[in-house]
């Protein structure tokens, strides 16, 4: 649930303190002691003098008397006003200076490049909308940025609103670039060992802890509610962090990338890359049939209940083989005509398309292993109540991380957010029975994700562009899937996508580009 930005606590304080000034400075304006020659036209201009009646001083004496006293200079107690208007109003200018300079330290510009996104909330032009619609309310993300927006009419909520956006743009991003980078990671360990690709593990890992630490601030802003009167500072506060955090990950990897490429050389190892990628083709090919009857059997046997996580996996999977078949096939035909920097992009497109229909296939076996497992009666063993809650929601997160994984393109921040703090538990439960609130909240990440999948389907936003046209089909699923960035062209014509995903973060993971190609 997005919260609901509080609209009830102005700066109350802020403006208090603005009213005040100002009538301090209207006082002092009016108190501020006259020339010598003003204060000689009367009997109230010469201070400290009495002039009461029978006292033998006449009103020309006393002129008389201010003008020999005064003669140009003035006493001291016709400053003690104005000196005090004047510090005044001095530390409450140097109280807001400081207020302001403190949260311009901790607060951070919503990065305008922090890549593909999903769905409404995850789309890379909606990273840019989200920007822009922050920068048309005003610069800065401080509370000195709210106050000026207040200022000029603008109200708070719309400036939270609009950073709350950037929040879930961002996060979204960021999970679909690290998800890339693993998938990406994974074929450069096959090809070149553990120990070469070692620096840009380092660098996933640490992208995904402060990906995951905002995460779960992502988890306490949505916990507070649609009533709960936090304060706009509060909200702000929280929101800062993720868009730092999810900005910190993403130049993580984007600072590997260049160096990732010299690592992997793809345009040189094409002609490798695609053996490889052709032969686990082959035999996921094989695999899927046999998980499509797998799942066929266990339908008859179990409850729909039973299946239902996994009851699209092979139907998926049968579509990322039909988008690797198209790109393997169209990257061998870049290598005979010795382009070979055409030839990566398929590749990479293709080892995309394998890599899910490998996790989808994955999901289906192993959820015939558990209900299996659940007949041989396991959970009757000692102690098996609570190793089968932690295996309950170890499943349901595995399940969920598939899920999410394989439509990436469609997932919304809310399902990751509920996947991240599933694992969160997980972890912190250490085999305990503490891992009870990890399985909901996984299953309900799927749930949620399912409905954005449903969503996104519905309006037809699946891909089908140029490929489709020339009867190379598949591309729906791998625009679903993730594996290619963007969405079609709304004219249907070339280059409506951007092409494969690679290792890197926003600003570096669309670097392959489409080219028209897909």
């Amino acid at each position: 649930m997005t919260p609901c930005v509080s609209r009830t606590r102005p700066h109350i304080a802020v403006r208090a303190v603005r009213g005040l000034v100002a009538v301090l400075l209207a006082a002092g304006w009016l108190a501020l002691p006259g020339v010598p020659s003003a204060r000689a036209d009367g009997p109230a201009a010469v201070p400290g003098v009495m002039c009461a009646a029978g006292s033998g001083v006449t009103p020309a004496a006393l002129s008389t008397q201010a003008l020999s006293t005064h003669d140009g200079s003035f006493y001291s107690s016709d400053y003690v006003l104005p000196v005090a208007v004047l510090v005044g109003a001095a530390a409450a200018a140097a109280y807001a200076y400081a207020r302001r300079s403190r949260r311009a330290l901790t607060r951070t510009t919503p990065a305008s490049a922090l890549g593909a996104g999903a769905g409404g909330e995850g789309t890379e032009a909606g990273t840019e909308a989200g920007t822009e619609a922050g920068t048309e309310a005003g610069t800065g993300t401080g509370t000195g940025a709210t106050e000026s927006r207040n200022g000029v009419g603008v109200d708070a909520s719309s400036f939270l609103d609009a950073l709350d956006t950037d929040s879930k743009v961002a996060l979204v991003a960021v999970d679909d670039a690290i998800r890339t980078s693993e998938e990406e990671l994974g074929f450069a360990t096959d090809q070149l060992g553990d120990e070469a690709v070692r620096p840009f593990a380092e660098a996933v890992a640490r992208a995904k802890a402060e990906l995951s630490a905002a995460f779960r601030l992502r988890q306490q802003l949505d916990e507070l509610g649609d009533d709960d009167p936090a304060d706009d500072e509060v909200r702000q506060g929280l929101l800062d962090e993720v868009v730092s955090r999810c900005a910190d990950a993403d130049e993580r990897l984007d600072a590997e990338a260049a160096a990732f490429d010299r690592l992997r050389d793809l345009e040189h190892h094409a002609p490798q890359a695609l053996t490889a990628a052709e032969s686990a083709f082959r035999t996921l090919t094989g695999r899927t049939a046999a998980a499509d009857s797998v799942l066929v059997a266990l339908r008859q046997q179990y409850e729909a209940s039973a299946t239902a996580p996994v009851t699209s996996h092979v139907e998926d999977a049968k579509e990322r083989l039909v988008f690797a078949t198209t790109t393997l096939n169209l990257a061998r035909q870049a290598l005979d005509a010795d382009d070979n920097d055409t030839a990566a992009v398929y590749v990479r497109a293709a080892e995309g398309a394998v890599a899910q229909t490998a996790m989808l296939v994955e999901a289906v076996e192993r959820r015939a292993r558990e209900l299996a497992d659940a007949d041989a009666g396991v959970d009757a063993e000692a102690g098996a109540d609570v190793e089968g809650a932690v295996a309950d929601a170890d499943s349901a997160v595995a399940l969920a991380d598939v899920y999410i994984t394989t439509h990436r393109g469609a997932v919304g921040c809310e399902a990751r957010t509920r996947l991240s703090e599933a694992r969160r538990h997980l972890q912190q439960a250490g085999g305990a029975a503490e891992s009870g609130p990890a399985g909901a909240l996984a299953r309900q990440a799927q749930s949620l994700a399912e409905s954005d999948v449903h969503s996104f389907e519905e309006t037809g936003n699946t891909g089908e562009s140029a490929v489709v046209s020339r009867g190379e089909g598949g591309l729906s699923g791998a625009v679903l899937g993730g594996i290619i960035l963007g969405a079609a062209s709304e004219t249907g014509e070339t280059g409506g996508t951007d092409g494969p995903g690679s290792f890197g973060g926003g600003g570096t993971r669309r670097r392959k580009g489409g080219g028209g190609r897909f």
